[in-house]
């Protein structure tokens, strides 16, 4: 190939970018959200409604998946509400470990550690000493959050498409060996992330253990993923660059937190490393430039 070339090879690969394009967006824009919606309000009717509770006259009261204040003591307690039990509001504290607001609250909704675990030893009569489950005395995520299988299979649609240009890359530069070693680079800083990343978050802040009298880091996680499942999204959604979580960062502590940080400052994530790399397969391998083709 040469430079004079290069128009009409652009012109073509444009158009097939365009068809792609336009292909994607009917299958994710208009039938899959159209299958997705005829399944769920044929089969999971309830569950596509919202789970609403209704009281004794049908009126709506609620949702079963969203927490609610309850103070009588004869009803389970929801956990600590970071926005007033508001599902028009929800979030996280984004507190962090090292901030002195996650023991003595923020001033608003959010009371504290401290006052929570008083609370709770008070009310179930329990002494000062006895140790207290971490997730009932922090606050949660949002509280809108899927159920761990959909959040597993939001976290492999999002990785398996980028993750599969590295073999992209080896069939265009027509060196496989490439593709599979710039895959395993990328596997290995994966595997290293989460690692650090759980046992960073599975230790637990000892402020907080010195209160509750056990350890765990459930500020900001949902008591149905737990740490694995909140470290696993963290590091899925940070390689990825989506913008997605199911967990508040902020809440993490600093190694945990500093982990998917440096994922989306690096933007080592496949679809960046592919793009990066095929720009340079173009240059180089590819259009196989020479002096006297310019």
């Amino acid at each position: 190939m040469t430079s004079d070339d290069l128009p009409g090879v652009l012109a073509s690969e444009t158009w097939v970018a365009v068809r792609l394009t336009g292909v994607l967006l009917l299958i994710a824009g208009v039938v899959y959200p159209l299958v997705l919606w005829l399944v769920s309000s044929s089969a999971f009717s309830g569950q596509a409604e919202g789970s609403l509770a209704h009281d004794a006259a049908g009126h709506v009261v609620g949702s079963a998946m969203i927490g609610q204040a309850f103070a009588r003591p004869e009803y389970f307690h929801s956990r600590p509400s970071a926005a007033g039990y508001d599902a028009s509001n929800s979030s996280g504290s984004n507190i962090g470990p090292t901030n002195p607001q996650l023991l003595a609250g923020n001033g608003g909704s959010y009371a504290g550690v401290t006052a929570y675990a008083s609370t709770d030893r008070h009310e179930n009569g329990l002494g000062p000493n006895r140790a207290l489950p971490s997730d009932g005395v922090t606050a949660s995520g949002s509280g809108l959050d899927p159920t761990p299988l959909a959040n597993f299979i939001e976290l492999l649609a999002i990785a398996v498409l980028p993750a599969a240009l590295t073999h992209t890359f080896g069939q265009m530069t027509g060196h496989r060996r490439d593709g599979w070693i710039l895959y395993a680079a990328m596997v290995a800083l994966f595997v290293a992330g989460v690692a650090a990343t759980t046992i960073a978050e599975s230790k637990g802040v000892p402020s907080v253990s010195r209160v509750i009298g056990s350890s765990g880091v459930m500020e900001g996680k949902e008591v149905r993923f737990g740490v694995p499942s909140s470290v696993l999204a963290a590091v899925v959604t940070s390689n990825g660059a989506t913008g997605s979580y199911n967990a508040m960062h902020d809440s993490f502590t600093p190694l945990g937190g500093m982990i998917p940080l440096v994922n989306m400052l690096l933007e080592k994530s496949p679809s960046a490393a592919w793009v990066l790399d095929s720009s340079a397969c173009c240059s180089s391998r590819c259009l196989r430039y020479s002096p006297r083709d310019s």
